[in-house]
C-alpha cells in the first residue's frame, strides 16, 4: 500500500509546474500516527517536506487520533512539514476532519487536498468509487495574483468545462497565489 500511495503523491505532484518532488524518504518511523515516509519538495525554489501517514482504513473514530500523532510527527520533522494522510478512499466526513486538523490528504479513489504555502490543489472524484475512470477529463484552474483566473482543460483532453457528464465525474482545482 506504502508504493502505491507514493506513485499517488508523485502522480499528483507532477500536475503542478511551481511544485519539484526532490525525493520521498521511507526511512522514516512506523507506527501508529507516525509518518510512514516523507516527500522533500520545493514549492517556487522554497524546501517543504509533507509527512505522509498511509491508512488502510480511514475510520473515524480512530481518525482524529491518527492526525493528532501524524500533526506531531510533522512538526518534529521540521516547521515547514505539512502532515499528509494517504488511503484507499478517504469519504466526505474523513476528508472534513482532515482539514480541520489542516491535514492534506490524498485517496486512491482521486480526491486530494494539499495546501502548501502558495499553491492549493484540490481535486474531487464526484462518481462513486465503481465509476471511477482515469480517462475522464480533468479540470484545472489556475488563479495567480497577477493574472485572473482560467479554467482549461488538461493536455490533450477535450474541453468540456461545463458540460454535466464531465462535471459530474471530476472536479479539480489548482491555485497558485
Amino acid at each position: 500500500m506504502q508504493h502505491r500511495a507514493a506513485e499517488a503523491l508523485r502522480s499528483l505532484l507532477s500536475q503542478v509546474s511551481s511544485i519539484k518532488l526532490k525525493e520521498i524518504r521511507h526511512d522514516s518511523p512506523a507506527g501508529s500516527g507516525k509518518a510512514c515516509f516523507v516527500a522533500h519538495i520545493d514549492i517556487f525554489g522554497h524546501p517543504h517536506a509533507l509527512a505522509c501517514h498511509v491508512k488502510s482504513n480511514a475510520e473515524r473514530t480512530n481518525l482524529r487520533a491518527t492526525l493528532e500523532q501524524l500533526r506531531d510527527s510533522a512538526a518534529q520533522l521540521s516547521p515547514r512539514a505539512t502532515p499528509m494522510l494517504i488511503a484507499p478512499y478517504l469519504p466526505p466526513e474523513a476528508q472534513s476532519v482532515c482539514k480541520e486538523f489542516n491535514a492534506a490528504y490524498l485517496d486512491l479513489a482521486g480526491n486530494a487536498r494539499l495546501v502548501v504555502d502558495e499553491v492549493f490543489i484540490v481535486r474531487r472524484n464526484l462518481a462513486p468509487r465503481s465509476e471511477a475512470s482515469a480517462t475522464l477529463p480533468a479540470f484545472v484552474t489556475v488563479t495567480t495574483s497577477e493574472a485572473s483566473s482560467a479554467t482549461t482543460p488538461l493536455a490533450g483532453m477535450p474541453h468540456h468545462a461545463h458540460s454535466n457528464q464531465a462535471s459530474r465525474h471530476s472536479l479539480g482545482a489548482i491555485a497558485v497565489a
